[in-house]
This record gives structure tokens, C-alpha cells and sequence, in this order.
């Protein structure tokens, strides 16, 4: 395995630990009720949108792991 490789495996999988910890800040703030001077419309969208960003990074580091393995 490549230097540039291991590289991008520790970024990706520090994005990914970031990004639950985010969603889950984000569901916390909506189930208290703290919209931060936004609707709750506003901050379920917040949600959906961390939650997608998630998907995505754990997409990113499925396939370095894939790749790993060719």
C-alpha cells in the first residue's frame, strides 16, 4: 500500500467519525428543540443534509478499501 493511500484512508475515515458526530448534533438539536434561530423545518433539513454528506464520505472510504484489496 502506497504512502498517498494510507494518507487518504486515515483522512476519509477522520471525515467519517466527524460526520456522525455531526448528524448526531444535529438530530440532538432537533429532538431539544434547539433550532439556533432557525424552523424545525429548517433544522430537519440540516439532518437530511448531514446524513447525506455521511453517505457520501463512507462511500469515499469504501471504495479506498476496495481499492486496497486490488
Amino acid at each position: 500500500m502506497s504512502l498517498i493511500h494510507i494518507l487518504a484512508f486515515n483522512k476519509i475515515s477522520a471525515q467519517v467519525v466527524v460526520q456522525e458526530l455531526r448528524v448526531q448534533d444535529a438530530q440532538r438539536n432537533l429532538a431539544l428543540g434547539l433550532h439556533g434561530g432557525v424552523t424545525k423545518e429548517e433544522q430537519e433539513m440540516v439532518v437530511r443534509l448531514e446524513k447525506k454528506e455521511l453517505e457520501v464520505f463512507q462511500y469515499i472510504l469504501e471504495s479506498i478499501t476496495k481499492q486496497e484489496t486490488k
